[in-house]
């Protein structure tokens, strides 16, 4: 599990770096948590895609409704 948050140094690269090297470890799925609702619907849907370009595991996203996007992010 990938906590998902905002800052300069967390962008999709950095995830996807960070999935890769989980993958590499061993991981058999990667789940994007967004706790806070901060993941916007276009922002997922490009996460997700350079994921699954990258991992050869199954990728999943949990999100909370705390911003309203929830559901049209997945």
């Amino acid at each position: 599990c990938i906590s998902y948050t905002l800052s300069p140094v967390h962008n999709n690269e950095y995830y996807v770096k960070y999935a890769k090297t989980l993958e590499e470890m061993g991981a058999n799925s990667i789940c994007i948590k967004d706790m806070a609702g901060l993941l916007t619907p276009y922002t997922c849907y490009d996460l997700v895609k350079e994921l699954k370009n990258t991992l050869s595991i199954p990728v999943d996203i949990h999100s909370h409704y705390t911003a309203g996007l929830a559901s049209m992010s997945l």
